[in-house]
């Protein structure tokens, strides 16, 4: 900026009138202010500048294409010529910005119009429009940084600049009110179109749905709620609006009652699009790429069959692993997740948790704690003879005391056993006595002291620690008991008859779906944990062991067989989409019953985005449900939608139409 005014000497010296006067030379233009004028000029309406050097003081006149002109008087020589310079230099500085604005007239004109556009309500905002738009603008956003309302540009090139300064100064605020703006006119707009498009009118949260155009859409639908004629009503919508073509919409059904039925809603009004199952998708995609079908294996296509097949791999496994060792270890010490005892506040908690284990011993013995369990199944598979709370030898009961009843009894080696609920400090849990069982421990020792029976202590913090059983073997080889260990096939035979075998099958087949479904592999699943003593490190880290010797065993019969699984076709689907651009057509994916979505399905619908990253989202579904988790499904992919999914709008139907208000109060309660 070049303020330039008169001196006070010159004021009273110089010869020429109109020295009372002030002039700003900015970046845009000259602002003149005297008694009887006051002007703004561009610096590009100069037409020209006299300077006229006087013996003391020059002065400077300047003319304007308009024929207007004003002087300066009363200027030094180094005043004039600093003047002339310095409009010259903003003359070509004005001149650049203006042909930099030209460069990008077009794209200025585009992003102004759909920003006008959006401000109007005509369309949905989405957030890919929003950063494509903010891509644009990138490009010449330094001019938006300027005064471009005092260069002298085409008026709808400073409205478009204004509307774009506005969208860029606060594009969430922008792409909100928008949005705000366009629901009502939209809904009102084809208000008609949702009243005929079902039976019945749609509901105000079906056509709000229908209506958002985001990224990705997420509409969390309570049972009874319209779903279908959500998806169906969309479909119409946006081939009305002229969004897609038929062929441009993919249409993703969980299972095939659920893909008929959407097919025989859109066939009603004429509408013939992809409708497809996730497994006939990914089974088409496969045989189009490979130029043949594959076959799927019989015994994945029943669940019992699935849980046989996997309960008869798990059997193999056990009979022939060379791994014997550390099956026996897991199935002993870590089959149930461990609970400590301390973790609990309350009796009342600490039952309840027993209460659902089922800790029946390989024995069939009932035991009272799964420490107990543990002890009990490492005597027995090692061939040791124990009896489970058999009343001590001799008799202590009164008639305020029951007759004390050790927690086992090796009749062989007339040993017994006691578990103490005891930490390191000798603390018992919260929901335990402290003085009344330590006093209860030491009447116990005391008794067998006086009776000279032998007595060997287990701990609570053996188990936490992860090396009870060890102690205990430890001290029994020490008191001269003799080990006979269970032989593979009787192990087996003892699982079996307990329920081990079932029980584990059913950890196992659900695993191996979501294991399979993510596609990865064990090293990489093996990886998150570490080898510390952590009981659930441990307990996860020796079922990855066991796992991938079963999952060998599995792959191995899908090979013998030539065949896949629902998990292959869907891989092999994904590697097909994510390295060719031959599945771009898609301009809009619409997957019913969200909620029974498995990693390997969510990877078809994310490499699809990735392919054409303009693709739109649509997804229907209830969290309360989610009923396949056997067959790899993941309820996590549908709570935390936006992590997997991108930039989300969630929406909710909650009015249904299979019961009365007054049972929904009830239910929701």
């Amino acid at each position: 900026m070049l303020k330039i005014k008169p001196s006070f000497f010159s004021k009273i010296f110089s010869p020429f009138p109109h020295n009372n006067y002030s002039c700003v030379l900015n970046d845009y233009q000259i602002e003149y202010s005297a008694v009887t004028q006051d002007s703004q000029y561009s610096f590009l309406a100069i037409k020209n500048i006299n300077v006229h050097k006087g013996l003391v003081w020059s002065r400077v006149h300047i003319d304007f294409k308009d024929n207007q002109s004003f002087q300066l008087t009363g200027l030094n020589n180094n005043m004039a010529k600093e003047l002339v310079l310095f409009a010259e230099k903003k003359k070509d500085y004005i001149n650049k910005i203006i042909k930099q604005i030209e460069e990008h007239g077009e794209q200025i004109k585009i992003d102004g119009n759909w920003v006008a556009r959006a401000k109007e309500g005509l369309f949905w905002v989405s957030e890919f429009d929003k950063n494509e738009t903010l891509k644009s603008i990138g490009s010449y956003r330094d001019i938006l940084e300027l005064s471009f309302t005092k260069i002298p540009l085409a008026k709808a090139t400073i409205k478009s600049l204004l509307l774009i300064e506005g969208f860029n100064n606060n594009p969430e605020g922008f792409k909100e009110g928008c949005n705000n703006i366009f629901i009502p006119e939209e809904l009102a707009r084809y208000k008609v179109f949702f009243d005929k498009i079902e039976s019945n009118p749609l509901t105000e949260e079906q056509r709000k749905a229908i209506i958002s155009d985001e990224d990705s859409t997420l509409v969390i639908a309570s049972a009874g709620s319209g779903k279908t004629s959500l998806l169906v009503g969309k479909v119409n919508y946006l081939i009305e609006k002229g969004f897609a073509t038929e062929d441009q919409i993919l249409v993703l059904a969980f299972n095939n009652n659920a893909k008929e039925e959407i097919a025989r809603r859109l066939k009603e009004i004429k509408i013939v699009c992809e409708i497809h199952t996730f497994h006939s998708f990914g089974l088409k995609v496969s045989a189009k790429a490979h130029k043949k079908k594959s076959s799927l294996a019989s015994f994945i296509e029943s669940n019992q069959l699935y849980y046989r097949f996997i309960q008869n791999k798990i059997e193999q496994l056990i009979k022939d692993s060379k791994q014997f060792s550390e099956i026996k270890k897991f199935f002993i010490s870590y089959f149930i997740p461990y609970q400590d005892k301390f973790n609990f506040d309350s009796l009342g908690e600490y039952y309840k948790f027993i209460k659902s284990n089922n800790l029946i011993t390989l024995k069939g013995e009932y035991v009272k704690s799964m420490e107990e369990l543990e002890i009990s199944n490492f005597l027995f598979t090692n061939g040791i003879e124990y009896n489970y709370e058999k009343k001590y030898e001799q008799k202590t009961s009164t008639s305020e005391k029951r007759q004390y009843k050790p927690d086992f009894y090796l009749p062989e080696n007339k040993i017994y056993i006691e578990h103490l609920a005891l930490n390191r400090d000798n603390q018992t849990p919260p929901f335990i006595d402290q003085d009344e069982y330590v006093s209860g421990v030491d009447w116990k020792r005391e008794l067998h002291k006086k009776y000279n029976t032998v007595l060997i202590e287990t701990f609570s913090y053996q188990k936490r620690e992860g090396n009870l059983t060890q102690v205990l073997e430890d001290k029994l080889r020490l008191a001269g008991v003799v080990f006979k260990p269970m032989d593979q096939e009787k192990f087996l035979l003892n699982l079996n008859e307990q329920g081990y075998i079932s029980e584990f099958a059913k950890i196992c087949g659900p695993f191996l779906n979501l294991f399979k479904g993510k596609n990865e592999s064990i090293d990489a699943l093996r990886n998150r944990f570490n080898e510390d003593n952590a009981q659930d490190n441990k307990r996860i880290l020796l079922f990855l062991d066991l796992f991938q010797e079963l999952f060998q065993l599995y792959e191995e019969e899908l090979k013998r067989l030539n065949e896949i699984d629902f998990h292959d076709m869907i891989n092999e689907a994904n590697e097909v989409i994510l390295n060719t651009n031959c599945y771009t057509n898609f301009k809009y994916i619409l997957v019913d019953e969200f909620q029974d979505i498995s990693f390997g399905r969510a990877k078809l619908i994310t490499n699809l985005q990735k392919n054409y990253p303009r693709i739109k989202l649509l997804s229907v579904g209830d969290d309360w449900q989610s009923i396949y988790r056997f067959t790899g499904a993941d309820i996590d992919l549908m709570t935390n939608f936006k992590k997997y999914f991108g930039y989300t709008n969630q929406l909710f139907l909650t009015k249904t139409f299979r019961f009365n208000s007054s049972i929904e109060k009830v239910a929701s309660q």
